[in-house]
């Protein structure tokens, strides 16, 4: 049986190219989703693409040699410890990086490049963004192998997302308040003259440019060297804030398919332990909600309970 294992993991590694024995790599790092667990209400976490299903973990598939993978680990441990955790537990508006940031948020496009060839293979992309996109791969590559000081146009930009307490906007997803602060979600996103991978965790957001409008993105690019990331002033382009709206819409859309025993499972799970989910990350982004809509954003008919 161990033979037939390590048969199986043999491959060339994505980043380094070495045929090798592969290990199952996150695409979105582990600790995201230990986070998500450990501040909700129920001390469980659902798929966005099923969320009848509890799960313990995200996405992992055979991406790497141990080598790579540890180069990754470095980085994803000192955003974790020094931006992550100080910044969504509030014990900080601002940090400040160095040149692990930028290594971080190229590995973490990178891999959501890789893993969305893999799978879906683009193919309903244009020639053109398939193009783009295969040379970004070799550019973000080099860059995280150290063979480029930078990388080049294809930029990283980190934005942080807070809570919405008023709007003016009438087709406002009512589940906003959740997807901004609890959500993980990633996507290649593609327009007529922009296309970037997008990921989206906790109240982050990081942007890798396959094709951009420079001008438009003021105050959230992540620098080689050292800078700056928290609350900002300059509000994310009406692009990405109408993107950040239909990505809810569709989380809110997608929660709506929850059977009558699975909303039953998740109340009974908040009644276990109340003060748990009274404390909870969950509740605070619910209770935003219920003050921009009312108890209706929480409930979607008699017996459901919007997560």
């Amino acid at each position: 049986m161990s033979k037939a294992r390590t048969k199986k993991n043999l491959g060339i590694c994505r980043l380094c190219n070495k045929n090798c024995n592969l290990i199952k790599s996150h695409i979105i790092p582990k600790f995201i989703f230990k986070w998500q667990k450990e501040s909700s209400a129920t001390g469980q976490i659902r798929m966005g693409s099923n969320p009848n299903k509890r799960v313990q973990d995200g996405i992992k598939t055979h991406l790497l040699c141990i080598e790579c993978e540890q180069r990754f680990n470095e980085w994803e441990t000192k955003f974790a410890s020094i931006a992550f955790h100080p910044l969504v537990e509030g014990k900080c508006n601002k940090i400040s990086y160095d040149f692990w940031l930028l290594k971080f948020s190229v590995s973490l496009s990178w891999r959501i490049l890789i893993y969305s060839l893999e799978n879906s293979g683009l193919s309903h992309l244009s020639e053109k963004h398939l193009a783009n996109i295969k040379q970004t791969e070799i550019v973000w590559k080099e860059f995280l192998l150290g063979m480029q000081p930078h990388p080049k146009n294809n930029e990283q930009h980190l934005i942080y997302l807070g809570y919405i307490d008023s709007f003016n906007d009438v087709s406002m997803p009512k589940n906003i308040n959740r997807y901004l602060l609890r959500a993980t979600d990633f996507e290649i996103v593609t327009s007529t003259d922009l296309s970037f991978t997008y990921v989206k965790f906790g109240c982050f957001c990081i942007l890798g440019f396959i094709e951009m409008q420079p001008k438009q993105w003021v105050g959230s690019k992540i620098h080689v060297k050292h800078g700056v990331i928290g609350a900002t002033k300059y509000p994310p382009p009406v692009q990405l804030r109408e993107y950040i709206k239909t990505r809810a819409q569709e989380c809110q859309k997608i929660n709506g398919q929850l059977t009558e025993r699975q909303c039953k499972i998740i109340n009974e799970s908040y009644k276990k332990d109340m003060d748990r989910a009274a404390k909870s990350e969950t509740i605070k982004a619910m209770t935003q909600d219920v003050v921009l809509f009312g108890e209706k954003a929480v409930f979607n008919s008699k017996y459901k309970k919007s997560p």
